[in-house]
């Protein structure tokens, strides 16, 4: 599921996190869902992004954070003038012993800008080209020093994150619902669960053994699940799983039948009827409109 990343970092043989640098010349892209959350630095170029229901005009320098639960597409992309984009994602676990962080992501308001360099003066932005430059390079060193890779990247994604949090609540307090246990319980749930998808995407599995793998029963899982991302558990793993699925097809490797099998749907039938629920079209007029 992590090999579109250029570098990758690995702690245990799990993944948790990748970066790579990509081109969007597309002007009317699909919506996609990823399993991570993302930090999202425009690096040349202009357009406009959808994001869930709303739509953000991003430009060379702004810096946008994106989580996993809201489908997002750009659009109004000119050909001419294309959106170049410097991406780092990672797994909401690297956040389980900050949990106060899973607000940028979770907890954020109907008024809330995605593009969090909105909130940031031009010092605290240069200061933050400067950490992410060094996130980037942190990133290209993994091959050389794994070991010391996933420490350093864990914590500078961990003090971006701090930083932009910090400046959001000085700009604007009420743009981030307020923090309390339950609410970090909660996060620390949903990054366990993410995981777990993330790592048996390609698997048949139930949300009874999703539920049992956080432990809780199946119905206060679902409950919990629904109330923090807005999507039933089913919802969401038959999205991420469509998406794998078209990952797997714009790399033009395998089939249609080939990639549904592969992201864990375990027939044709049901995969296209959930990809067409998601895309509105199906499979092949997708690539075709791509």
């Amino acid at each position: 599921m992590f090999d579109l990343y250029e570098y990758k970092i690995f702690k245990s043989g799990i993944f948790l996190a990748g970066h790579h640098s990509t081109m969007i010349d597309n002007p009317a892209s699909p919506f996609f869902l990823y399993t991570t959350l993302r930090i999202t630095r425009i690096t040349k170029g202009e357009a406009d992004w959808k994001i869930g229901p709303r739509v953000f005009h991003v430009q060379a320098g702004d810096i946008v954070i994106t989580d996993n639960v809201r489908p997002r597409a750009f659009q109004n992309v000119k050909k001419e003038n294309p959106c170049y984009l410097d991406v780092f994602a990672f797994t909401p676990a690297i956040l389980q012993q900050h949990p106060d962080l899973y607000r940028l992501f979770y907890s954020a308001s109907d008024e809330f800008d995605y593009v969090v360099s909105h909130y940031l003066s031009d010092s605290q932005l240069k200061s933050m080209y400067t950490l992410l430059d060094t996130l980037s390079e942190q990133f290209k060193q993994s091959n050389t020093a794994p070991n010391y890779a996933a420490i350093s990247v864990t914590g500078l994604l961990t003090s971006i994150l701090a930083q932009f949090l910090a400046a959001t609540e000085h700009s604007d307090p009420q743009v981030l619902r307020k923090k309390n246990d339950s609410q970090h319980f909660v996060g620390d749930l949903i990054a366990r669960s993410l995981q777990f998808i993330n790592e048996h995407i390609q698997e048949e599995f139930s949300v009874s053994a999703l539920a049992e793998h956080v432990g809780f029963s199946r119905g206060y899982f679902s409950e919990m699940f629904k109330k923090f991302t807005g999507e039933s558990p089913v919802s969401f793993i038959n999205k991420c799983r469509v998406n794998y699925a078209v990952n797997l097809l714009y790399k033009g490797e395998m089939n249609v039948l080939d990639a549904a099998l592969a992201s864990g749907f375990g027939s044709s039938s049901n995969f296209y009827r959930e990809f067409t629920a998601i895309y509105g079209t199906s499979p092949k007029q997708l690539l075709k409109n791509s």
